[in-house]
């Protein structure tokens, strides 16, 4: 049985989605395996977080540091990225913010349905996910809008290939959306802590090229009738929890460590929820610096997210998948002043698009799941 699941999130816009022929006829090709291991570790966790509910209190963390431009070199366990902006902005050496947290959503939905059809007993061949968002730049960059800065819709379409009949198929995507931690926490306000730190640094110039660029990128949201773009990725579970994802010509592989039924051969999906937090606070503060004339040299943020792993397990129906807190520590070096640097950093706190995501609450609806059989 192959089988197409759209699913539309937030109620303001549903995007045509497409299925790209080369990435199903990949995902036909694979088989999975390693089921038995991945089963046999959800069991051992679900048993031993019932007899020791306090086991199960986790911390994530990641940790990015930008110099040189908007780049961000982002590292997660031993696990490193680089974020940037596209060329009009950056140099494009690796996705922006907002499209790891596509990219973080999509692996997610993947991985969650690899754990728990395998927990259920379900033959699963394979799955990929595409997620489309749409982000609306305006307050971003200081143009007035009557949305809220950032996510207005994003849409994805799961791809499954599976021996299991339709109304199992419909069971395991309600599992799936009740337990995904990214998509929990996308549905939900997460509560970020954000605190900053100044360190004076000998002197940095303004950024005055950045600061044309950023006019110049401001020009061209506010020349948009609704200052709207759309971002995307693409990802596909490979093998066992491990999964493959794109965004333009930048592949990641994304995976769980070895004790939550991973083989640990990259970050996994709320490390890049937290690695997109960073980066894209990162981002907005220093075009917002440069705009106001005011040198940076480095910015280091560290965030940590709680959480309680009963939620994804199915431990404690009560519990949240994703994290309950996300505290995010900022350095900035600079030779402004603090009071100064802390205004900038506020203000980028209040517009980032991607902290308005993790923290907004914005309208989801999943509506009715749509399955059809080719």
């Amino acid at each position: 049985v192959f089988v197409f699941i759209p699913i539309v999130m937030m109620v303001f816009a549903r995007f045509p989605l497409r299925p790209l022929p080369s990435l199903a006829h990949s995902v036909l090709a694979r088989r999975f395996s390693s089921d038995s291991e991945i089963a046999a570790i959800i069991a051992r966790t679900q048993q031993a977080f019932r007899d020791s509910p306090a086991a199960a209190a986790a911390a994530f963390s990641a940790t990015s540091v930008q110099a040189e431009g908007l780049r961000c070199d982002v590292r997660m366990r031993q696990h490193k990225m680089t974020l940037d902006e596209p060329a009009d902005l950056g140099r494009n050496e690796g996705p922006s913010p907002a499209e790891v947290m596509m990219m973080a959503l999509g692996t997610c939905q993947e991985i969650t349905f690899k754990a728990y059809s395998t927990a259920m007993g379900m033959s699963l061949d394979s799955v990929a996910v595409t997620v489309r968002g749409s982000v609306d730049w305006r307050k971003a960059y200081g143009i007035d809008s009557p949305d809220p800065s950032g996510f207005t819709a994003v849409s994805t379409q799961v791809l499954v290939s599976s021996a299991a009949g339709l109304a199992d198929l419909k069971q395991l995507q309600q599992a799936v959306d009740a337990h995904c931690p990214v998509l929990d926490m996308f549905s939900r306000s997460v509560k970020v802590v954000v605190n900053v730190d100044c360190e004076l640094s000998a002197g940095s110039e303004p950024h005055a090229d950045l600061a044309v660029a950023v006019q110049q990128r401001k020009n061209v949201v506010a020349a948009n009738v609704d200052g709207h773009s759309t971002l995307s990725s693409m990802s596909m579970l490979t093998e066992g929890l491990k999964t493959v994802a794109r965004v333009g010509e930048h592949e990641h592989v994304v995976d769980e460590p070895t004790d939550l039924g991973g083989t640990d051969t990259g970050p996994n999906p709320v490390e890049l929820v937290l690695a997109g937090l960073c980066s894209s606070l990162q981002m907005t503060f220093k075009k917002l610096a440069a705009e106001a004339g005011v040198g940076v040299d480095t910015v280091v943020s560290k965030a940590k997210g709680d959480i309680d792993l009963r939620g994804f397990f199915a431990v404690d129906e009560s519990v949240p998948p994703g994290f309950h807190t996300i505290t995010v520590n900022v350095v900035v070096s600079s030779p402004a002043a603090a009071d100064v640097i802390k205004q900038l950093h506020a203000k980028a706190v209040e517009c980032d698009p991607v902290m308005h995501l993790v923290t907004g609450r914005p309208p989801m609806d999943l509506g009715e799941v749509d399955v059809s059989v080719a």
